[in-house]
């Protein structure tokens, strides 16, 4: 015997895709996981507000699905910042290291 189940909601309702939010995911994902890496990580200076905003879009636009548009938003904001510590950081040291080499010797 075949049982019938009662599905709420309509049946042709299709869920929306939240793409700005899921682009900034995506790119914000990216963006933190080679914000780390010292010379490398430069693009992230690229991926990172571009996450940031894709996701002020994507929570804009979609307003019922706005957690992969926040989700999105703080990886861009936190990769960023990471590639910002990171180049400047490495700035300093070659700066400060070609202090050093000059100071030697036999230079």
């Amino acid at each position: 015997m075949t049982e019938k189940f009662d599905v709420p909601g309509n049946r042709d309702e299709v869920p929306r895709v939240n793409g700005f939010g899921l682009a900034s995911f995506v790119l914000g994902t990216v963006a933190i996981s080679i914000a780390f890496i010292p010379v490398l990580g430069l693009p992230a200076l690229l991926l990172g507000p571009l996450a940031m905003v894709f996701g002020g879009i994507g929570r804009a636009r979609t307003p019922e699905d706005t957690i992969t548009g926040t989700a999105g938003l703080i990886l861009g904001i936190t990769a960023t910042l990471i590639a910002l510590v990171v180049t400047a950081l490495i700035a300093v040291s070659l700066v400060q290291f070609r202090g050093s080499i000059q100071n030697l010797p036999f230079g």
